[in-house]
């Protein structure tokens, strides 16, 4: 695709979220549950961040996050079609998403204290690629700990283990 073509399919933040806003209120409207959706853009990373406020918020965000995950997922896909560029979209409901990030940042440090105290390494449970690049990110600077991510998809682990 040549650079001038390229630019011709370039949708605008608006556009975006236009297509967003359509395909979560129509998503929505085939639920029981009403649904109050907001939006921002962080003009520097690109990320367009959608608040839903919804009577059934447990629900929306599934075990661990699975549904509004993969609602994120489809949302991205759905509002992105036909771009060239495509400009991210995170879902989010009740602050889930900083309240995930705090427990695993809290499980990474407590697991972290555990392997440097035993020298002994430990694999965490099956995470989503997310909350495994949390957990990566969180001990990515603490000393004699590395990181690995085992497994095949969907039963992807983090190993912590400690290096001397």
């Amino acid at each position: 695709m040549s650079i001038e073509n390229s630019e011709k399919n370039k949708l605008t933040k608006e556009e975006v979220a236009k297509n967003a806003l359509s395909f979560l209120k129509g998503f929505f409207e085939n639920t029981e549950d009403k649904a109050d959706i907001s939006y921002t853009y962080d003009e520097k990373n690109e990320i367009l961040f959608f608040n839903i406020n919804c009577g059934n918020a447990a629900q929306l965000i599934g075990k661990r996050g699975s549904t509004i995950d993969s609602l994120q997922f489809i949302t991205n896909i759905v509002a992105n079609k036909g771009n060239s560029h495509n400009i991210s979209i995170v879902i989010d409901t009740q602050n889930y998403r900083e309240k995930r990030k705090a427990s695993l940042d809290i499980l990474a440090d407590t697991v972290a204290r555990k392997v440097i105290k035993q020298k002994k390494d430990t694999v965490l449970e099956s995470m989503n690629p997310s909350a495994r690049r949390i957990i990566h990110r969180a001990l990515d600077n603490v000393p004699h700990i590395v990181t690995e991510t085992i497994g095949e998809e969907p039963n992807k682990k983090v190993v912590i283990k400690y290096v001397n």
